[in-house]
């Protein structure tokens, strides 16, 4: 169903999980494991 693709796709770019480039092609960029790298590190500015 066309509806039910649309809120997933909306869903995955709202959390930044995929990323649409210039070209209209949807690209996957949410890699868990360098995402918790990157969760931990203090130097990046999220506050705990």
């Amino acid at each position: 169903m066309y509806q039910t693709f649309c809120v997933v796709l909306d869903y995955l770019i709202y959390s930044r999980k995929v990323s649409i480039d210039s070209e209209s092609k949807i690209g996957w960029v949410y890699y868990p494991g360098k995402a918790k790298e990157y969760y931990i590190r203090e130097d990046l500015g999220r506050k705990k």
